[in-house]
């Protein structure tokens, strides 16, 4: 049996930060400022003659929403001179397993401690567009604050993952041809989601999906299905 931890919303609660100096921030870092928690993407060194010098600082949104992450959108530049400092934050990674989803909260097993994690939707990288394709049992990744709140600030979803085809089209559906001679339909997962997939892939069969794009990548083979 495992034991629920905590209901976790984003920023619900104050975060132990320590400062760290303009000049020690290193790429990566996840930082506290503008009232949200941002990754060091870049910084530099830029000198302006008599203005003296100043450090540019590149901060990408870290965390759930669209995007999220490292490389997330929403970039900013701030200019920061050599004394100024920023509000870090410790994160440490949790291995987890997705159990459900009810009424906009994600229930997730710790792996290691077996308690269940439960927290906001809004905190999962990419938004709201791919709930859908959470799977039972998938493997996720929990960063949470490194401190005794163990706050969760962001849950990721792995790279790829399998799903059903529940309708495809005959392959005389054809939407498009790509590279040489390769003929495209749309077709719907089980979870609803529509994609487009070459035309041999058939209503029943289990295909790899891309879950930064939602794109096909491969058929799964009918032994492993």
């Amino acid at each position: 049996m495992f034991t629920t931890l905590r209901i976790a919303t984003r920023l619900l609660c104050p975060m132990r930060n320590y400062r760290v100096g303009v000049k020690d921030i290193k790429k990566g870092m996840i930082v506290n400022t503008r009232n949200r928690l941002w990754a060091i993407s870049d910084f530099a060194l830029h000198t302006q003659g008599r203005q003296g010098s100043h450090i540019k600082v590149e901060l990408v949104p870290f965390g759930g929403g669209g995007g999220g992450g490292v490389s997330g959108g929403g970039k900013v530049v701030a200019r920061m001179a050599s004394d100024d400092y920023f509000d870090a934050l410790e994160i440490r990674t949790r291995a987890c397993q997705f159990l459900y989803e009810s009424e906009g909260l994600l229930h997730f097993l710790d792996l290691d401690s077996m308690d269940e994690i439960s927290c906001s939707a809004d905190l999962l990288e990419g938004g709201d567009r791919v709930v859908k394709m959470l799977n039972d049992s998938m493997d996720i990744s929990i960063q949470c604050v490194d401190d005794e709140t163990a706050e969760v600030v962001s849950v990721k979803l792995p790279p790829t993952s399998v799903y059903r085809i529940a309708i495809a089209p005959p392959a005389a559906s054809i939407i498009t041809n790509e590279g040489k001679g390769t003929r495209f339909k749309h077709a719907t997962l089980e979870n609803g989601v529509n994609v487009v997939v070459p035309e041999f892939v058939m209503q029943g069969e289990s295909i790899v999906v891309s879950l930064a794009d939602f794109k096909y990548r491969e058929r799964v083979k009918a032994s492993q299905q």
